[in-house]
């Protein structure tokens, strides 16, 4: 069987196959790339909304004119804005010291935007436009981006902002773990559901479903499997050897396994309440009778933190994250990161811990853009 093994050799030996050709680009070594991509570019990407994000967009990258040549990520911000409005209409280049600015390459022909979508344009589109112009091409694509050198794809990267340079960005997994801060995402977009899918039975009362941890846990499931950019698997409710079951153990691409707490605050109706219809609701929320809803406060993070010690312990997770959503009647609070209390820890490395506080708010989005 007579086969060409020449791109097995490029995997194995990628940065001795590519400097020859990164070198007569102008580069003084490929790593002046992956600082770009991983230094500038995912540190500019990580101050822009995600609805703001590049989404199937190119540009050429050249070399700066003068070294090192890596300016601030504040710099490319505006350039990256403007290569995403014109995207359809014109190639732009930039080299690796954003002050530098954009350079026109050339204006897309009507013929050209056929190959454009909603999606912009196709990695393949990237690299045969690669190996057109005998440049570096980046197509970039969410919190993803793959970096083509003459035609040859040099680097992939699923998350510019966690530096993870391997595996291929797939559709709409274009949003960063970013240390737990997809969390803040997922509450504004989809725990505002207030549909009889959703977590609410009284929306306007701010009056949750009984037991909402279980349609939570599920619905982060199902958005990190969509979303996140590093994701390869996660468990419900995994069996923790000696503790019980945890809410959710994430897999990502890169080897990393996460575990992940959810708790709430706010106000859930009783599961025996639940056959009651909205008005008698109304009225013992108003007359607070006994015996109809859950309540829990900030006091849940205490136990939560208790909770992932335990689970942190087992010594199977690279990082532990208590999920709190803040389903309290809206009032003007924000997302927010707390510090662990030394004492729940019980020992353990705080850095291995993060505790994000998510504000969930069900009013319909006019009326939160009004507020």
């Amino acid at each position: 069987m007579a086969i060409e093994l020449k791109s097995i050799s490029r995997v194995a030996n990628r940065t001795v196959f590519f400097a020859p050709v990164i070198g007569s680009l102008g580069f003084g070594s490929p790593g002046d790339i992956d600082r770009f991509i991983f230094s500038v570019y995912g540190k500019a990407v990580r101050t822009i909304k995600p609805a703001a994000r590049l989404r199937g967009a190119l540009f050429v990258l050249e070399p700066s004119s003068s070294a090192p040549g890596l300016g601030g990520a504040d710099k490319l911000r505006p350039s990256l804005q403007k290569i995403g409005s014109e995207s359809s209409k014109v190639l732009y280049s930039l080299n690796t010291d954003p002050a530098s600015g954009l350079h026109e390459v050339a204006r897309y022909t009507p013929e050209d935007r056929k190959l454009h979508d909603n999606n912009g344009w196709s990695q393949q589109v990237a690299e045969r436009l690669s190996d057109e112009l005998g440049k570096c091409v980046v197509w970039a694509s969410g919190v993803g981006a793959n970096v083509y050198v003459n035609g040859d794809l040099y680097l992939s990267s699923v998350d510019v902002i966690e530096e993870i340079p391997q595996g291929m960005p797939l559709g709409f997994q274009n949003l960063s773990w970013n240390d737990g801060a997809i969390v803040f995402e997922f509450a504004r977009h989809e725990l505002n559901d207030t549909s009889s899918d959703g977590v609410w039975i009284l929306s306007d009362k701010c009056v949750l479903c009984p037991k909402p941890e279980t349609r939570v846990r599920s619905r982060l499931g199902k958005y990190l499997r969509f979303r996140l950019a590093t994701y390869r698997h996660h468990d419900e409710e995994p069996y923790v050897d000696n503790e019980g079951r945890a809410d959710l153990s994430l897999h990502l691409v890169d080897g990393r396994i996460l575990i992940v707490e959810v708790k709430w605050m706010g106000c859930s109706l009783v599961a025996t309440k639940l056959g009651q219809n909205g008005e008698a609701i109304r009225a013992a929320l108003a007359s607070k009778d006994a015996g109809w809803f859950t309540r829990y406060d900030l006091s849940t993070v205490t136990s939560g933190t208790r909770q992932l010690v335990s689970y942190y312990e087992t010594g199977k997770y690279e990082k532990a994250y208590l999920s709190v959503f803040d389903c309290n009647p809206n009032t003007g609070a924000l997302n927010r990161y707390l510090e662990p209390d030394p004492a729940d820890l019980r020992g353990c490395d705080p850095a291995k811990f993060r505790i994000l506080v998510a504000c969930v708010d069900p009013r319909p989005a006019s009326v939160r853009a009004k507020a």
